[in-house]
């Protein structure tokens, strides 16, 4: 008999609108555009920060023909060695993601790799840590951390009203329980929805 799961714990590890704003100009401010688009990128995507270093220009379709709003959306096609489930994901890019990669310089040692760190070389896991580290003492900032990119992507969608079950497609869950992680957020959310139950036909 297998032990019982461990419930899983609450993400509190994300971005306030204002936090991630003051990350941003501070990216900006060491001269770090390559930071500033990643953190963006990761937080428009919900992309794990080693599926982003690793993004290869052959996997992106940067129009692929989708149509929402009268903007055109793009796609990421990871194979199944790039992600952390050992499963083949698809990912929507919404315009402004797109926007992100489209002003990637095409490099002449690593023409493939759609992000390159300081001085153009390819981002490793302890680089971003540092350079993330960097830019959130610029901005005064408690905690920031390259994964806060992904959890926030997640609790910045819970709290404007997008079901659980998109959130675990979009994320690449293996798991629905590991998307139920963010159902902190519900509840505030759903506050003025409650709230109109509460109102007395006049």
């Amino acid at each position: 008999m297998s032990p019982p799961k461990r419930p899983r714990r609450a993400r509190r590890d994300f971005f306030g609108e204002g936090h991630f704003r003051a990350f941003l100009e501070a990216c900006e401010a060491l001269s770090k555009a390559w930071l500033r688009d990643f953190a963006e990128f990761g937080v428009l995507t919900g992309m794990r920060p080693g599926e982003i270093r690793q993004l290869r220009r052959n996997a992106v379709t940067l129009r692929a023909g989708i149509v929402h709003e009268n903007a055109e959306y793009g796609l990421i096609q990871l194979a199944a060695g790039e992600t952390k489930t050992g499963e083949a994901r698809t990912v929507l890019l919404v315009p402004a993601a797109r926007e992100i990669l489209d002003r990637q310089p095409v490099s002449m040692r690593h023409p493939n790799l759609y992000f390159l760190g300081h001085h153009g070389r390819p981002i490793t896991k302890g680089s971003l840590r540092h350079h993330f580290n960097e830019a959130r003492k610029r901005a005064g900032l408690a905690v920031a951390r390259p994964h806060m990119t992904r959890h926030t992507a997640a609790s910045w969608m819970v709290q404007r009203g997008v079901p659980l079950p998109f959130i675990k497609e979009i994320l690449g869950h293996r798991d629905i329980r590991t998307t139920e992680g963010y159902a902190h957020m519900l509840p505030q959310h759903l506050a003025p929805a409650m709230a109109a139950l509460a109102q007395r036909a006049v």
